[in-house]
């Protein structure tokens, strides 16, 4: 007898042991399947169905509460959208759920109606007897509470439902907590993609961890692609050209520069387009980084720039007529008074008296100078002026610049010390260019130093493979404030002129862009009340 009752409590345990494991199993099954909700909405009503279905109770509900612990949803299960529509608002957390809130431990009960703290149900809700109810937290975060009534197949919940419940309850919380989250990150992503789709101007994402790449409507409007992976963007960088129309390598396209951790602001390009004319497009990227150190990506801003094209455009065409159109009466005046001068020295009789016309002689020269200005940089930047590289030699374009500025009035009495070796490399560049860089850095410097203070021009080899040309003079220098504006166009210092009118502010606009196209640098330094020097640098003849 003693060996068959020892069977049977084995035979027991065994059956007790397997029902445990069913229970647990049941439980992690249910758990994935609330986590692989789609949604929060779809997770908070899984939840309360898979809680109904591990301990067998007729009703249940999820109360979520707000960050200041008030219940924001209330998500039930086994009665019906018509009896939720009748009970009205949501529950208060009074009586027994406000127990349970208050509390956040687990309540079972066998009659809700006994309990002191019961206070009935409104008008219209279904009877309930048994409750089981536990809170769902995470770490020391209130998220809610799960309540369930009425088990089906017996009397009352069980302690074993409990445990269960609580169980499942971790799992939930984990389950809500990663729902908020994805929820206020899909939320973030839908505003963010909303404003994004509202900008006027394309703008491009590449994600280096997951390698896709994300464009609002602009950016694929003018890139006439959808974009999804880098596959895509590849094909699509392979448009991309100079704005000349030259072939651009990819390596040097703004966005694969940023990914390499540069800032590239304003690039100008031409896209090759199927469907329109081609487009010029004006782009800045960036590399993006996490808190650290970490690349997470690049973004690219880009816009059509054709009206802004058309804009330069017609600002050049304006610029070249206005120019020419002054220049032929400006150079007739001159010629004329330049021979009314000559012929009124030594007579005796004028019809206008010498220092007038020799006034008049130098406002016209002045008018020249800034029409020649406005036309020469009109025509650099509309590309109007093609370069006529050949082997030059910077003594022999300094010599004649030295000449040209001598010549001028007001200069025949000015000192200019050379420093050019004859035996400098050659450079390959404009001759006519160059030169006019050195004959406006003559002019700037004379026109802020005294008519006795020497200029000094010199040349030298600099860095390995360029050739560095400065112009010095000893005048009252520039002011800290103004020099980063230098060689802006039209810009004017507060400086004035020695006994000169000041100009429109080109002569050293014009420098730099020449510089700049023949492959060299213009700098600045000075030293206020002593004076400065102007430097640019051009390759050497390889």
């Amino acid at each position: 007898m003693a060996e068959l009752a020892g069977e049977r409590e084995l035979h027991n345990l065994r059956e007790e042991i397997n029902r445990l494991q069913a229970r647990a199993i049941a439980v992690r099954e249910v758990s994935e399947r609330v986590a692989s909700s789609a949604d929060l909405p779809a997770l908070l009503q899984a939840v309360v169905d898979a809680a109904c279905e591990l301990t067998g109770a007729r009703y249940g509900a999820l109360g979520v509460f707000n960050p200041f612990g008030q219940i924001e949803e209330f998500i039930t299960h086994g009665i019906s959208e018509d009896d939720r529509q009748r009970l009205g608002s949501l529950p208060h957390g009074f009586g027994i759920l406000g127990l349970l809130q208050q509390t956040q431990r687990p309540l079972r009960l066998s009659d809700i109606g006994v309990h002191p703290r019961g206070v009935g149900f409104p008008p219209g809700h279904p009877p309930m007897k048994s409750f089981l109810g536990v809170p769902v937290r995470f770490q020391n975060d209130s998220l809610g509470n799960l309540y369930l009534t009425d088990k089906l197949d017996a009397p009352e919940f069980t302690p074993e439902d409990e445990d269960v419940l609580v169980q499942f309850a971790a799992q939930v919380a984990l389950a809500i907590r990663n729902g908020r989250l994805n929820h206020r990150v899909e939320t973030e992503r839908r505003r963010l993609a909303t404003i994004l789709d509202s900008s006027p101007d394309g703008i491009l994402f590449v994600d280096t961890i997951t390698g896709e790449v994300q464009a609002n409507r602009r950016a694929e409007h003018i890139l006439e692609a959808h974009f999804t992976t880098t596959a895509d963007l590849a094909m699509v960088l392979a448009k991309c050209v100079g704005p000349d129309g030259s072939n651009l390598p990819q390596d040097q396209h703004p966005i694969m520069r940023a990914l390499q951790g540069e800032f590239v602001a304003g690039q100008e390009m031409l896209l090759r387009r199927t469907t329109t004319d081609d487009m010029p497009i004006l782009c800045s990227a960036g590399p993006v980084r996490g808190e650290g150190t970490e690349l997470l990506g690049a973004v690219m801003q880009f816009q059509d720039a054709t009206t802004m094209k058309e804009v330069q455009r017609m600002k050049d065409d304006f610029f070249s007529m206005v120019s020419h159109d002054l220049n032929a009466p400006l150079a007739v005046i001159r010629a004329i008074m330049s021979s009314a001068i000559a012929d009124a020295h030594g007579a005796e009789e004028i019809a206008l008296p010498l220092s007038q016309a020799e006034v008049v002689d130098s406002e016209v020269d002045w008018l020249v100078d800034q029409v020649a200005n406005l036309l020469y940089i009109a025509r650099l930047e509309s590309g109007a002026m093609l370069a006529d590289v050949e082997e030059c030699y910077l003594a022999d374009i300094v010599d004649e610049s030295v000449q040209h500025f001598l010549r001028y009035r007001g200069n025949e009495t000015r000192h200019v010390q050379v420093d050019v070796p004859a035996d400098l490399p050659a450079t390959m560049a404009d001759y006519n260019q160059v030169q006019r860089v050195v004959l406006n850095l003559l002019v700037n410097a004379s026109k802020y130093s005294e008519p006795e203070q020497p200029i000094t021009v010199t040349a030298r080899i600099d860095t390995p493979g360029h050739l560095l040309v400065e112009v010095a003079d000893r005048g009252s220098g520039i002011r800290e404030e103004e020099r980063a504006r230098l060689f802006e166009k039209f810009f004017r210092g507060a400086e004035q002129p020695q006994g000169r009118r000041q100009g429109y502010g080109l002569g050293l606009a014009i420098c730099t862009r020449i510089v700049d196209s023949h492959g060299g640098t213009m700098t600045v330094t000075s030293e206020w009340g002593k004076g400065s020097i102007f430097a640019f640098s051009l390759p050497v003849t390889e």
